[in-house]
């Protein structure tokens, strides 16, 4: 399965269950719908400059429904810890006991990228296509056959280099390629992303030209 595969090499080799960060994110990165996690912990006795309490983590998550995540963390998180965020959710434990989980969506940023090339003979006649879904692949998002790729890990940045060698498939033997996160304001740079953030893309924001 495609989709999982993208998740597995998302959680690093993480052992789902286990009570870490990298733990908690296995664990959400198995939960159905989920593209992608992120768990930051304060370990210090303050609270940090984003709000979080002394002992707790806050995970960001992007897709699934609310109480699958709210029990994948509860299930995965070290006992005494806090948790933290905008969304709430009532959950029970083994024994019945309700406990308060929280945590946070994570905002998408959406990418999308326009490129002049200039073709070679060798260019394939699916070449187009090619591109677009390596570009996906290598941003996440979902191609023109429905499959979703998890593609970049959260707070990771568009790097353009990486665009351009990503599209620079065979027969391509040139290109120009921008990018935007609105499709009006265009630029050849790469794209920051926070630690709340998830870069995707899809087919139909990718538009090829010819030169």
């Amino acid at each position: 399965d495609t989709e999982f595969r993208e998740r597995y090499y998302q959680s690093g080799g993480a052992i789902a269950g286990a009570a870490t960060t990298d733990g908690v994110r296995a664990t959400l990165l198995e939960v159905p719908g989920v593209r992608a996690a992120i768990t930051i912990q304060n370990t210090s006795m303050e609270t940090d400059n984003e709000g979080r309490p002394p002992k707790s983590i806050h995970c960001y998550v992007l897709g699934g429904k609310p109480d699958d995540i709210a029990n994948a963390i509860l299930s995965s998180k070290a006992g005494g810890i806090e948790t933290y965020g905008s969304e709430t959710e009532i959950v029970r434990d083994l024994s019945g006991q309700e406990q308060i989980i929280k945590f946070s969506f994570a905002e998408v940023v959406p990418v999308y990228i326009r490129m002049t090339i200039r073709r070679s003979t060798k260019y394939p006649l699916d070449g187009d296509s090619r591109i677009r879904t390596a570009l996906v692949r290598y941003i996440g998002g979902e191609d023109a056959d429905g499959v979703i790729y998890s593609g970049l890990a959260m707070k990771e940045n568009v790097v353009y280099y990486q665009l351009t060698k990503v599209a620079g498939i065979d027969g391509v033997d040139d290109l120009d390629l921008e990018v935007s996160t609105d499709g009006t304001n265009w630029d050849k740079s790469s794209i920051e992303i926070a630690s709340n953030q998830k870069a995707e893309t899809s087919h139909e924001n990718v538009v090829i030209n010819y030169a």
